[in-house]
């Protein structure tokens, strides 16, 4: 049986399982605030129902959201499982490729892992390809993505929860 990295390599990009895990809380902020503002950010904060975190030695934070995809494909089977292909939108994509420089994920890709959260819940950890890293990179990464899952159904639903956000 292909490893999970020989999988996110066969596929020619990203490639995420969905399994099983828990979750954590965004980004700090900082400065006062008052009772109403932290209820508004909570309840916009739960209604991000798909996310992808980047976790290493210098970075423990969100990456993209559902509402950073432009695109979804339909679910269908791949080696090792079902999934769905995503595109990222313009902005995320420089965003995505921002964060991977400066977080030192280019340099240093091994040390990286990008954990996937449906509805709160973190449902893998993979770690990054060098190839990947070097795609993210590079001038021509147009934020093509490909997350398979164990099952159809749990597929179809991470689907669902990136088109809802």
């Amino acid at each position: 049986m292909a490893s999970r990295r020989d999988l996110l390599g066969a596929v020619g990009t990203v490639t995420l399982t969905v399994v099983t895990g828990c979750a954590e809380s965004g980004e700090p902020t900082s400065g006062p605030t008052d009772g109403a503002a932290t209820a508004r950010t909570t309840a916009a904060a739960e209604t991000v129902r798909f996310v992808v975190r980047l976790r290493g030695p210098s970075a423990n934070h969100e990456l993209l959201t559902g509402r950073d995809l432009a695109a979804t494909g339909d679910v269908r089977q791949f080696e090792g499982g079902w999934g769905f292909s995503a595109r990222l939108s313009d902005t995320a994509t420089e965003r995505l490729s921002e964060q991977f420089a400066e977080s030192g994920v280019t340099d240093d890709p091994s040390a990286f892992r990008l954990q996937i959260r449906v509805d709160g819940e973190t449902r893998r950890e993979l770690g990054v390809r060098p190839s990947f890293a070097n795609a993210v990179a590079s001038e021509g990464y147009e934020g093509e993505f490909v997350f398979t899952f164990e099952t159809e159904a749990t597929a179809t639903a991470a689907r669902t929860a990136a088109e809802d956000g």
